[in-house]
């Protein structure tokens, strides 16, 4: 089927207290479609991420190598509750692939006929953006995750960083003012790669605020590990099936099997919520956490 125009949905928010709620002591997260059953998203193949070997202003590409990986270990550490409550290993395996010349961002239709059910990924990539032109984001946001998921069954099939090189400092430990802190990025990205909507706790390292040179996202708080937790031992499974039924130019229901996505998520500290949509019928909602879950709201 054919692709329509992308379109982009911007949602903003300034602070907790002007957005309404308190930040409670455990509040992560998850990103879910939209798609009647309100699947979570989650890989269920382990994804393997690569790193732009032009590295980042200056900071080179095995560093950035090296930065990565310690963030992919922080979530790789994560020891849920397995039966009897033992602790138990994510049921993916994050892996490094290291240096490499960035694809571009998204996967690939491999099925002209049925784009959104035949979708492969090109690659996962923390990638440089190193032409203001092709940076449509704004100057607020210096880092962002895209990810692409199935529509119905919330699995996701590919996901990429990109990292603003031209608007934005960025440093490796020891920053100056205004500089990002790649660890505390990088370890934040990594959640949204992996389906973590911005945590309520503001400990968390999915939180979604923070001020250049912080580094304690670097290291995963309790919170962020009960959510990944919980996106690894649910979701809907790759394998299951649903419909749509949506209002017609006439008022009458239409029905859609699905389809795919594309979601860009916005750094920690930019608050702003970028929603790229393909496929015409896919509207991304986030799930309030908590073991018991709460409300539901759109981005």
């Amino acid at each position: 089927m054919l692709l329509p125009p992308r379109q982009t949905l911007i949602g903003l928010c300034a602070v907790a207290l002007l957005c309404g709620f308190a930040r409670p002591a455990e509040a992560w997260v998850l990103y879910e479609t939209d798609s009647g059953s309100h699947c979570t998203l989650r890989w269920y193949d382990s994804p393997t991420v690569g790193v732009d070997q032009g590295g980042v202003q200056g900071i080179p590409g095995a560093t950035l190598a090296a930065i990565t990986q310690r963030a992919l270990d922080q979530w790789q550490a994560s020891a849920c509750a397995g039966a009897a409550g033992s602790p138990t290993k994510l049921p993916i395996t994050l892996g490094f692939s290291g240096q490499a010349v960035p694809t571009p961002v998204g996967a690939t239709c491999t099925d002209s006929s049925d784009p959104c059910k035949k979708m492969t990924s090109n690659g996962n990539f923390v990638r440089a953006v190193r032409k203001p032109a092709t940076w449509p984001y704004g100057g607020t946001i210096f880092a962002l995750t895209v990810v692409t998921f199935d529509q119905c069954t919330g699995e996701i099939v590919d996901a990429d960083i990109e990292l603003d090189d031209v608007g934005h400092q960025f440093c490796d430990g020891s920053c100056g003012p205004g500089a990002q802190d790649l660890s505390n990025t990088l370890t934040h990205e990594i959640g949204h790669l992996l389906g973590l909507d911005h945590s309520l706790a503001s400990e968390a390292t999915m939180d979604s605020s923070g001020p250049s040179g912080q580094t304690k996202k670097a290291t995963l708080h309790g919170d962020d590990r009960q959510g990944v937790c919980a996106a690894y031992t649910g979701g809907c499974g790759r394998n299951h099936s649903c419909k749509k039924t949506t209002a017609g130019s006439e008022g009458k229901g239409t029905t859609d099997q699905g389809g795919c996505a594309v979601r860009a998520n916005g750094n920690p500290l930019s608050m702003v919520w970028v929603l790229l949509t393909l496929a015409g019928v896919a509207t991304a909602t986030s799930r309030a956490g908590r073991r018991h879950g709460a409300g539901r709201g759109k981005v």
